[in-house]
């Protein structure tokens, strides 16, 4: 079929072309162009060619071939597209039929308004109106609509008027844009609520890169003392302290480059006024206005990081107190299982065990004395929290002998309010009992022979003389005991925290208190005494008072220890927080005597409380916007939604994680935890948990979730919405972080053990220096000539023996600390054998033992000078040590490589024909952690250390050390020096 009125396009339809044209604005549309393109006269006349008339006109009420070539065209658009008038509309396209889920049959029965949401038809019939009369109205704007099934759309149309059939209409095209508007106003309710949320915050806000400030909240602001204007126009380090900038900047670089760095940390600033303040900051990369910048959320803790740093002074001048107590004295602390964890040096002068010996459960030191009943229940009421004032015992001393000590025993609070651990002081007052004891006696014994005192004035005189003469004495020592108390009070006003005792009458009359009250209450303790100037009850908050009277009233009744906390109000006005703990004291009928107690100031840890669920809450706020997984699940456990970081976590494609179930995901030993927790949330249960996911790719991840009950308006719960976060790397470094403590309390032990050691093994020959010294200066004169070469002879063993031990201590230590620099030269090793062979010539000619040296003459060794001599000194001593009489020793060299496999080492060896060491020690001896040493063939002392350090230096120096030995035969020492 030809068809000769389609050579070209008819002028309507290169209008109606003309006029999408105008309309299409962006990307999206210009296929639709392409399209009306491609139908060029070629495609028309082919159209008309292969359509048959009697299909035009099933596809089209109007049968012109012309108005079928307008349809195929418009129906082949993703868009929209209808032309109507007034009352009707005159053409749809698939792409409307499809959005308003209409027939074409149905769509052309009805009004253009009709599809239009009611909220907007006056707007949308006003705006028609305007525009056949040609007034300016918008031709592009966001429409709400209402589909078939009467569901809400939005779409973005583009208006124009144009001739169709001879008559004036409105050509629409228009997009569905339900999706992108419902995100934007969800978007716009999430803008609005993150600015609310950080103008609100107490928390300072700020994103930023390295070198600018992009935003900041009014907390940010208050911290740093700029104003908001004056923020944004500089740059991180502006406010930084000097002392951080270089680390601060180098952390934000390596940040904002992906790489791994500490993400919270204390950062010290300095405010416009340049005040040095410290605050706990957190970070995190974002996406913001199209840039990689850093937000940070701080919290100012000056008074927190000044507070530690008093609270370590405090605890150094504390710890200086009780090393350097008096010798009838000693400080102790033991855990609540009576376990002592620390006594002080002082020990060894009243009971004569050492510091380690004494380490173990009190029980132990107890005798049978009926007193020990009453002070063990001391203990426990200070293990209940209540501190003590003194009380006796009786204990043993390290040779079995009695002593009686007068104890002080405060309870120490942890963190949580809990009893961690006891510390007393112990005040020996055994010679001071039985003076007592003593003058009681004869006290006794005067008053029985009154009489005859009476009748015998000669007797009566002298007696009454020695009684004045034990008056005296008893004055003295009662002097001496108020001393010692006074020092107790002093102790005892020193230690943090309030120590009272107190009447029970409503207005708390003072007995004692120590001076802590005034640092909590700004009034000093005499103010409370007696109730002089204030009760305690005055400065307890008005609100409180009936609270803490009928709280200790219901306690006491119960025969119960209290502990409570409440408010007082101080000098000052200021509301404080204070905990209290106590106990009541009863006579013989059950009334309380008094109350005894400690009272700490908490006000510091109910703030640092609050700021931290303030924290927390804002935390959960702002976790979305950190790249955490969000995801709401129904009642079955299946995901109804899912944010993008969902799909990065379980490893599936974007848009695949809706309608699966989460059980899929979780591996077979976690099944159970998830059913559970799943059942506990249909009840309104919160939770928190760790499970293990095994993603399509089959790699497995372990993920920390946060699941709250999802609840509908009628407040039923119809799922839940959870927060995956992957620790997959933090289950790692956990794992390494116990391998690295394992290792480090290893390093500890070995310290200890070497500290140990150094201070046992300096004390005797430093004790003897001393003595030897102190008989030389007292006794010189009556000494002989023969005595004093003897004396002096000793001092100078001692002497060298201490020197040498120092020297060795000083090279470990330098190892250690990774001090110890190698300085390798030319040396002549026969030479260098002889120099510290003369050293111990004395030594040699004592035992008269042969020394021999067997290294070749000229031969140059490149090494380090120090460390041979240092190795050779401390193998040449322990060979004396160990050598028999008219013994030998020897030092050479060899070259065999069946001894070692490395030829370009040069081996050393220092041989002895003395006692030799068992097999089963010999691998004990180069080890720290193994405490062996023995006494030499004529009763010589050894350190334990000489060994370990010639292992240390030779290992430095990249040699090895090792020893061939059997018991009775000798020893031979090997060691390498790598040039």
């Amino acid at each position: 079929m030809k068809c000769q009125v389609m050579d070209y396009p008819s002028e309507q339809f290169n209008i109606l072309k003309k006029e999408i044209s105008k309309l299409i604005k962006n990307e999206k549309y210009d296929q639709i162009l392409n399209r009306l393109d491609l139908f060029d006269r070629k495609n028309l006349i082919h159209i008309s060619e292969s359509t048959s008339p009697k299909e035009q006109t099933k596809e089209n009420s109007d049968p012109s071939l012309e108005n079928y070539i307008y349809k195929s065209l418009l129906d082949i658009t993703p868009s929209g597209i209808c032309i109507f008038t007034k009352d009707k509309f005159l053409f749809v396209n698939i792409a409307w039929l499809k959005v308003l889920g209409y027939s074409e049959e149905e769509a052309y029965k009805m009004n253009p308004l009709e599809f239009v949401h009611p909220d907007m038809r006056k707007e949308v019939d006003q705006r028609a109106d305007m525009r056949i009369r040609g007034e300016d109205v918008p031709k592009r704007y966001d429409m709400k609509i209402l589909t078939k099934d009467k569901s809400v759309k939005w779409i973005d149309l583009t208006l124009s008027l144009i001739q169709f059939e001879n008559k004036k209409a409105t050509l629409c095209i228009f997009n569905d844009i339900t999706e992108m508007y419902n995100t934007r106003v969800a978007l716009m309710k999430s803008e609005e609520k993150f600015r609310r949320l950080t103008e609100l915050s107490p928390a300072a806000i700020c994103i930023q890169t390295t070198d600018k400030f992009l935003w900041a909240n009014p907390a940010w602001s208050e911290i740093s003392g700029y104003p908001l204007d004056e923020v944004l126009k500089m740059g991180p380090l502006d406010v930084i302290h000097p002392d951080m900038q270089e680390n601060a900047k180098k952390r934000s670089e390596s940040r904002l480059n992906s790489e791994d760095v500490t993400s919270r940390y204390n950062l010290k600033i300095l405010t416009k006024n340049k005040k040095v303040k410290w605050v706990d900051i957190a970070v995190s990369v974002i996406q913001f206005e199209g840039q990689t910048a850093s937000l940070a959320l701080s919290s100012d803790v000056t008074k927190q990081v000044n507070a530690q740093k008093a609270l370590k002074e405090s605890e150094e001048k504390y710890r200086s107190l009780i090393e350097n107590l008096r010798s009838e004295y000693f400080f102790y602390r033991h855990n609540i299982d009576g376990i002592f964890e620390y006594v002080s040096p002082s020990i060894i002068h009243v009971l004569g065990y050492s510091q380690e010996e004494f380490l173990t459960h009190y029980n132990k030191y107890l005798t049978d004395n009926p007193i020990n009943k009453i002070a063990d229940e001391k203990t426990k009421l200070a293990i209940n929290g209540i501190q003590q004032l003194p009380y006796e015992l009786e204990i043993y001393n390290i040779q079995k002998k009695e002593h009686t000590l007068e104890i002080s025993e405060i309870p120490i609070i942890d963190n949580e309010g809990n009893v961690s651990s006891i510390e007393g002081i112990a005040h020996d007052i055994t010679s001071q009992k039985k003076a007592e004891e003593t003058i009681k006696n004869q006290i006794k014994e005067i008053q029985i022979h009154n009489e005859e005192v009476k009748a015998i004035s000669e007797e009566a005189k002298v007696i009454n003389e020695d009684l004045e003469a034990r008056i005296v004495e008893i004055n003295n020592l009662n002097e001496e005991l108020k001393t010692s108390e006074n020092k107790f009070r002093t102790l005892v006003e020193n230690i943090p925290g309030v120590v009272y005792r107190c009447l029970m009458q409503d207005d708390w009359e003072m007995k004692f208190i120590s001076k802590e009250i005034e640092a909590i209450s700004g009034y000093p303790d005499s103010d409370f005494i007696n109730n002089r100037v204030r009760s305690y009850g005055s400065v307890i908050h008005p609100d409180d008072t009936k609270d803490v009277v009928n709280y200790i009233e219901k306690e006491i009744s119960l025969k119960k220890s209290f502990s409570f906390e409440y408010r007082i109000v101080d000098k000052e006005g200021k509301i404080k927080w204070v905990y209290e703990k106590g106990q009541a004291e009863l006579d013989s009928n059950n009334k309380v005597k008094w109350l005894d107690g400690v009272i700490l100031d908490i006000t510091e840890q109910k703030k640092a409380d609050q700021a931290l669920q303030e924290s927390k809450k804002l935390y959960e706020k702002l976790v979305v916007n950190q790249g955490e997984a969000l995801v709401i699940v129904n009642n079955e456990d299946e995901f109804i939604f899912t944010n993008p970081a969902a799909y990065e976590i379980f490893g599936v494609p974007e848009g695949k994680l809706v309608g699966r179930n989460v059980k899929e995901f979780i591996t077979d030993e976690y099944i159970r935890e998830v059913s559970e927790q799943t059942e506990k949330r249909k009840i309104g249960a919160k939770s928190t948990y760790e499970l293990e996911i095994k993603r399509p790719d089959n790699s497995k991840r372990f993920i920390l979730v946060t699941a709250s009950p999802e609840y509908n308006k009628e407040n039923e719960i119809i799922g839940a919405f959870a927060i995956f976060r992957d620790i997959t790397e933090r289950k790692k470094t956990e794992n390494a972080l116990i391998e690295s403590e394992m290792e480090l309390r290893k390093s500890n032990t070995q310290k200890d053990k070497f500290f140990s050691l150094v201070a046992h093994d300096l004390r005797s020959p430093i004790g003897n220096f001393v003595q030897i010294s102190e008989l030389l200066r007292f006794n010189y004169e009556e000494l002989s000539k023969e005595q004093s070469h003897n004396f002096f002879k000793n001092l100078h063993i001692l002497a060298d023996r201490t020197f040498t031990l120092l020297e060795n201590l000083l090279m470990w230590s330098r190892s250690q600390l990774g001090r110890l620099e190698i300085e390798k030269q030319e040396i002549e090793l026969y030479n260098t054998v002889n120099e510290v062979a003369g050293l111990y010539e004395e030594n040699f000619n004592s035992k008269n033992i042969q020394f021999k040296n067997e290294i070749p003459q000229n031969l140059i060794v490149k090494t380090d000078l120090n460390i041979v001599q240092t190795v050779l000194r401390n193998l040449i001593s322990n060979a004396i040590k160990f050598s028999y009489e008219e013994g030998e020793i020897a030092v050479g060299s060899c070259d065999d490589k069946d001894i070692l496999d490395n030829s370009k080492c040069h081996i050393m060896y220092v041989k002895d024909t003395g006692v030799g060491i068992p097999r089963n020690k010999i691998k004990k001896i180069f080890n720290i952690d193994e405490e062996f040493t023995t006494l030499g063939t004529a009763s010589e002392k050894g350190t334990g250390l000489g060994l370990i350090l010639c292992k240390e230096l030779i290992e430095t120096n990249g040699g090895e050390i090792w020893v061939e030995s059997k018991k009775g035969q000798g020893s031979k020492f090997y060691f390498t020096l790598k040039p």
